[in-house]
């Protein structure tokens, strides 16, 4: 018997070790089975079998249903290995928080149904849902840089105000089925139903909302219609306000309840007629007359002997004192009353019949639209549930790569985020190490569920910039299997799921992801380790991607030995752990002080230390050391981090202060240029008045010579007023050398050529300079060269300056003399010396043309080009200049030219004029001959 048993196990692990079957599929152990079962069995090959002598059944078994009841549970295991999956990462509980956001039922219907077989199954699908995502998320948070003002409304114009949770489709399936007619609250939640939906058909009838939002009009708009005809009958049907059928929509009905109403009234004053004409003692013994409705017949209440003389008898009360009786006189109108009140009734039933039809002729309609809709509110609800959970939409390929940045399970309330990679390089397997409590089952099932929620189309709670690819099958064992049921154990339910997870792998490995929670625990640690190390290698020899916790020391060293794999450690500081998990850090267990955090008495916790072996308790403590100092440098690096932020973001401020200051100073540059051309008109001004003095008396025949003079002083006076005008220092009390201090000069002070003395003549423009002495004139004359001018000052306005004043040539000091001075002298001064070097005639008196005698007007428009010219003229006058050359070009049409030469013939310096010489320019050029009366 027992060699029977032998020969039969031995067939069936041949019969089953067939190519198509994993090697790694669990032993089947098999007492009884029948023969002929078995060499029929789908995954027996016959060929393989030895000789097998067929047992006696023994009692109380069904041997020949033994291979169909293994078969079964074989297939079922194969079949629900991702349903349980998504149970071991409790995926259900997320997606009940994503429904609880639906607000239509079919919507809610959707998400809750999410499994396996609906989820996406390529990568085209997820890019696909997310994009519908990405739209809604564009709708219900339109941005502040939206391009029209009504995107803001858009979500409103998407969706009614009013929701509706379109519980429709069952009613409408159930009446398809009877044959029945809606009634008026049915029709109400019809009605409702469908001008949602028109509603959302409205947004996606506009080409604009098509492009716009294409994903969501492919889902979803393009199979919404309501038919406008029907939607508009069923508003004109019903009254909004009663719910019952208009009767402006329907004057039948408005005029039977006219008629009904008249009859009831007539009823009703006849009623109170024969009760007033009733004799008391016919009244019940309280002598109340008392009206009443029975069977829809009006009745009153009257004692049982006058009973025939009032009317016809419909009731008794229940001691027969009192029958209510109708009177004689309202039969005949209660007829009426009744008949009216049946036709009204016949009416209705016949107008909601032919609603009910209209409805049902659009059943297939209104059931896709309802579809739609709820397809449409399922994609809402995840939105709503992305904003709610802080979520963002991640990269996805398909290269089996994880890489997330702040990541938080979404399940886990005050979740620590943390940073989590898979799949880069040659990493295929990461392996979570830490102290019991520590969070890598956490992290474990973060991953799992990452995975899922990208197959649905769910953001992730993560930082933006995270990925993580699709996986088709995703697979965990996560916790403890064990089942008394189907004898079970821990370690063999591990096993049972490793099978299949094997299995499922085997079919499709480049596209698996697998997490496991300790494994090859339960059993003989060697041996665990043993078996934990030899699957976890076939997986990813598979091209699987592996994520696994363990304590086995063994597993941890597997990063160090195999590049396939890498390590990952929960942080552990202060005898807690601080659920941060670091890349490339081995978690040492710390299974004591984890005891000791869950309040096992010190006394067993003490005993337990001391088994512990010497290498053991120093490999602990420097750990523990070397995992302080890391979250020491950590802090450290982050204080640093900081600071280099703020000071990254002061030098930030410090430039854009800078560049405001600049903007300021600039404008008011602008403001003290605008305020010196004002200035300069008026001098202008001024100037022009000299002019036109100097004309007149020129004309008045009286002396050239002293009038040309005098107004050449007066010109020069004026220039340096206008230098003077243009300082940023001009206020002279604020100027040091003219509050110095110094007395003025006495008739006995000593003067000699080439001494500087200071000017104090506020008067004067230049007050406050320094000159140097080049004449006498008598004892209270001086006459000073303050820079190229010269001038003639009293005694009594000159001062000797302070010692420590650093004079020098230009006749100011370094402290005072005012930049733009200093500029305009020296270009006077190199203008003098142009003049002395550079001014060459031609023959027949003209002036040669160069850079010096020139003004170059070319790209300026008329009106500056005049400013230009007038100015270089007053410049060529001062200099003893009477022949000077414009440079205007030939332009587009000469317009330029030919308005610059319409001007010179009204300018009152200008003698004449003609264009140059071909050897000066020609054309190109005017040359000007400024007036000899002002020279």
């Amino acid at each position: 018997m027992v060699c029977s048993r032998f020969r039969l196990c031995l067939g069936l692990l041949l019969a089953f070790s067939a190519p198509s079957v994993h090697p790694f599929l669990a032993h089947v152990s098999l007492s009884h089975v029948s023969v002929s079962k078995l060499i029929n069995h789908p995954r027996v090959n016959p060929t393989n079998l030895l000789v097998i002598n067929k047992p006696n059944k023994p009692n109380g078994i069904d041997i020949d249903n033994t291979v169909d009841t293994v078969d079964t549970q074989m297939s079922l295991n194969s079949a629900s290995i991702t349903e349980r999956s998504r149970r071991c990462l409790e995926y259900s509980s997320i997606m009940r928080d994503v429904a609880s956001h639906a607000t239509t039922k079919i919507g809610e219907s959707l998400l809750l149904s999410s499994t396996a077989d609906t989820t996406s199954k390529s990568l085209q699908d997820v890019h696909t849902r997310y994009s519908q995502l990405s739209e809604m998320l564009s709708i219900l948070t339109p941005t502040s840089t939206s391009s029209s003002s009504s995107d803001s409304d858009v979500s409103a114009s998407l969706f009614p105000p009013t929701p509706n949770d379109l519980s429709l489709l069952s009613l409408l399936s159930s009446l398809r089925k009877t044959s029945a007619i809606l009634d008026f609250d049915e029709f109400r939640t019809v009605t409702d139903a469908l001008s949602y939906m028109n509603h959302i058909q409205t947004f996606f009838s506009t080409r604009e909302n098509q492009e716009k939002f294409p994903a969501l009009f492919k889902l979803s708009g393009q199979y919404i219609f309501v038919t406008p005809e029907l939607l508009e009958n069923l508003e004109k049907a019903f009254d909004p306000q009663t719910g019952q059928l208009s009767l402006s929509a329907y004057p039948t009905l408005a005029q039977l309840k006219s008629s009904i109403a008249t009859k009831k009234s007539q009823i009703q004053s006849t009623l109170n007629s024969i009760v007033s004409q009733l004799d008391p003692s016919s009244l019940p013994s309280d002598n109340t007359p008392s009206l009443n409705i029975i069977n829809n017949r009006y009745t009153i209440a009257v004692n049982p002997s006058s009973m025939r003389s009032v009317g016809i008898l419909h009731s008794r009360s229940r001691t027969e004192k009192t029958c209510y009786v109708e009177p004689f006189a309202l039969i005949e109108p209660t007829n009426d009353l009744i008949e009216y009140e049946q036709e009204l009734d016949r009416e209705e039933r016949k107008i909601l019949r032919q609603l009910t039809n209209d409805v049902m002729k659009n059943y297939e309609s209104i059931a896709t639209s309802l579809n739609a809709c709820g397809e449409l509110d399922s994609v809402r609800a995840k939105a709503v549930y992305a904003e709610e959970t802080n979520s963002n939409i991640p990269d996805v390929q398909a290269e089996g790569i994880i890489r997330i940045n702040q990541g938080r399970h979404p399940s886990v309330s005050s979740c620590v985020p943390n940073d989590v990679s898979l799949g880069d390089d040659d990493n295929q397997g990461l392996i979570l190490s830490g102290p019991n409590s520590g969070g890598k089952t956490v992290i474990l099932k973060l991953l799992g569920t990452y995975a899922l929620m990208i197959k649905d189309g769910l953001a992730l709670p993560t930082s933006p910039g995270s990925r993580c690819d699709f996986f088709t099958n995703i697979l965990a064992d996560i916790g403890d299997s064990q089942s008394l049921s189907s004898e079970l154990s821990t370690f063999s339910a591990h096993m049972n799921t490793m099978r299949d997870v094997l299995t499922a792998c085997t079919a499709n490995p480049a596209s698996s992801l697998v997490v496991l929670d300790e494994i090859g625990s339960g059993t003989a640690p060697d041996q665990g380790v043993a078996l934990g190390q030899s699957i976890i290698e076939e997986l990813i020899g598979l091209d699987v991607r592996v994520v696994l916790t363990t304590h086995f020391l063994e597993l941890k060293q597997l990063a160090s030995s195999d590049p396939r794999f890498r390590i990952a450690g929960m942080q552990f500081l202060s005898n807690k752990p601080t659920y941060k998990l670091e890349m490339g850090s081995v978690g040492e267990s710390f299974a004591l002080a984890v005891a000791e955090k869950m309040g096992l008495p010190p006394k067993i916790l003490e005993r337990a230390n001391s088994l512990l072996s010497e290498e053991t308790r120093t490999l602990s403590d420097l750990v523990r050391s070397l995992e302080e100092e890391k979250a020491a440098a950590t802090a450290l690096r982050t204080d640093l981090s900081t600071s280099l932020e703020e000071t990254t973001k002061l030098k930030s401020s410090l430039a854009t202060q800078q560049a405001q200051l600049e903007t300021i100073k600039t404008s008011v540059r602008k403001s003290e240029a605008r305020k010196f051309a004002k200035t300069l008109e008026e001098k202008e001004a001024v100037l022009e008045n000299l002019l036109i003095e100097m004309q007149e008396k020129s004309a008045s025949n009286q002396n050239s010579v002293k009038v040309v003079g005098k107004t050449w002083d007066n010109l020069k006076l004026l220039k340096r007023d206008v230098i003077n005008s243009a300082s940023p220092n001009n206020n002279n009390n604020n100027n040091p050398e003219a509050t110095s201090g110094s007395p003025p000069l006495s008739a006995s002070d000593k003067i000699t050529v080439g001494q500087s003395l200071l000017v104090t003549k506020q008067a004067s423009p230049f007050y406050g300079k320094l000159g140097t002495v080049i004449g006498l004139s008598g004892v209270k004359n001086v006459e000073l060269s303050i820079g190229s001018l010269s001038s003639r000052f009293k005694r009594n306005e000159l001062s000797l300056p302070d010692a420590s004043a650093d004079t020098n040539v230009s006749g100011s000091t370094s402290s005072s003399s005012p930049k733009i001075s200093k500029r305009v002298l020296a270009e006077e001064e190199a203008e003098r010396s142009s003049q002395r070097t550079q001014t060459r005639k031609k023959k027949g008196g003209k002036m040669m043309r160069m850079d010096g005698n020139t003004v170059d007007c070319l790209g300026m428009d008329a009106e500056d080009a005049l400013l230009n010219i007038r100015g270089f003229f007053s410049r060529m006058v001062g200099s003893g200049r009477n022949c000077v050359y414009v440079l205007h070009g030939h332009g587009s049409g000469g317009v330029l030219k030919n308005k610059i030469r319409a001007a010179l013939r009204k300018e009152a310096l200008v003698e004449k004029f003609s264009p140059a010489d071909d050897e000066d320019g020609g054309d190109a050029f005017t040359m000007v001959f400024l007036k000899d009366s002002l020279l």
